[in-house]
């Protein structure tokens, strides 16, 4: 029998998804977007910005003030958005909701990705959704790691 203390599980053994390093925690990534993104609406977004060679992504900015990232869904590098794909972005996501998260299984050796469902009607069952039409959107890991809380939100300088 091995002494050595076991490697913290990196996959949520009841989502079968990625699990992420928030705030100096595991999270799965299904619990964490779901409770941070779950049921709310979207209602700008921000373009993203290069300041000093820092690159700030484009954010999907909901109701009450949560903000997603948007990192390239193949890989770690942020989203910037020009303003006329901003625009596209809000026009095709604005009062959107987030009804579902998905945690994606990396394809052809790509990582792993989420995928949000998004729905005009709050409540509607990402798996089951009638005669709602639902949008998808995947997103790197990273931005579900790096969603900034309304708690933490600070003015822009």
């Amino acid at each position: 029998m091995s002494t050595r203390p076991s490697a913290p599980k990196t996959t949520c053994a009841q989502h079968r998804c990625p699990k992420v390093l928030v705030r100096g925690r595991l999270q799965c990534v299904v619990e964490y977007g779901e409770t941070h993104l779950g049921q709310r609406r979207i209602v700008d977004v921000f373009p993203g910005s290069v300041r000093d060679r820092h690159i700030s992504p484009a954010c999907l900015i909901l109701e009450d003030g949560h903000a997603l990232p948007l990192y390239n869904a193949d890989g770690h590098e942020p989203r910037l958005c020009p303003e006329g794909e901003a625009n596209r972005i809000l026009c095709s996501t604005s009062g959107l909701y987030v009804v579902g998260v998905a945690g994606g299984r990396g394809a052809g050796g790509r990582p792993p990705t989420v995928e949000l469902a998004l729905a005009r009607r709050k409540n509607v069952d990402p798996n089951h959704p009638g005669l709602h039409r639902l949008q998808f959107l995947d997103v790197s890991l990273r931005s579900i790691q790096e969603i900034t809380c309304p708690s933490r939100c600070r003015p822009p300088a």
